[in-house]
């Protein structure tokens, strides 16, 4: 992180619109950070389970949409020697901390090791954010255009929405499967119980037959007598 690109991205922010790429990561980075601040320092269970739903979710849909947008479009770039490898390095990044979602949703909230877990997912996290905000920011300005960052940012807020619809549907199928399972245990259930219903009256009958029949031929013999 250099002097000069911590200053560039400090003066980008003070002009740059709502609808600039940069502004829209940012908004989207101070959320995180408070998700973040909730799950190390907040409440717990419940509590800390949602918090976590919500930043995997979000951050999920953000960080696809910022590889495809932002990263990419660094890595196609080939004008600076280096700025290629910032969008390699932000896939990197990215790839780690999904990693560790996946780990702590595992995990039972509020134990040590869940709270460890949570702990290094925002030191990395807060790094990250401080190193794009800076180093990222700066060369996007100095590479794109006013209005081609504007055009990015249509792109990522696009492709941000389509990860999240993606995970409803995915998430409405797990349901939909869970239910039907569920449905099919009870119709087994019922079917298993009336199974064993009828053999049990099955086997009623059987013994009420044979006593019947018993006591039948003991009549029969009386009367021969």
């Amino acid at each position: 992180m250099t002097i000069a690109n911590t200053i560039k991205s400090a003066g980008a922010r003070l002009t740059m619109g709502d609808d600039d790429v940069r502004a829209l990561l940012k908004k989207d980075h101070d959320e995180f950070k408070d998700l973040l601040s909730g799950l190390v320092d907040g409440g717990q269970g419940r509590s800390r389970t949602n918090l976590l739903e919500r930043l995997k979710k979000n951050l999920t849909a953000h960080s696809r949409a910022e590889e495809q947008v932002v990263y990419d479009a660094l890595i196609r770039l080939r004008t600076k020697k280096d700025v290629h490898v910032l969008g390699e390095e932000g896939y990197v990044e990215h790839g780690a901390v999904d990693d560790l979602l996946t780990r702590i949703s595992r995990l039972e909230a509020g134990t040590d090791l869940w709270l460890a877990h949570a702990k290094v997912i925002r030191e990395m996290l807060e790094h990250h954010i401080a190193e794009e905000q800076n180093e990222i920011f700066a060369e996007l300005g100095d590479l794109f255009s006013s209005e081609e960052l504007v055009a990015m940012g249509g792109q990522f807020l696009r492709s941000k929405a389509r990860v999240l619809t993606r995970q409803a549907s995915k998430k409405q199928r797990n349901v939909a499967r869970v239910v039907a399972g569920q449905r099919a245990r009870k119709t087994a259930s019922r079917v298993t119980t009336k199974k064993t219903a009828n053999k049990k009256t099955a086997l009623r009958r059987s013994a009420t037959g044979g006593q019947r029949s018993a006591s039948y031929g003991r009549t029969t013999r009386t009367r021969a007598k």
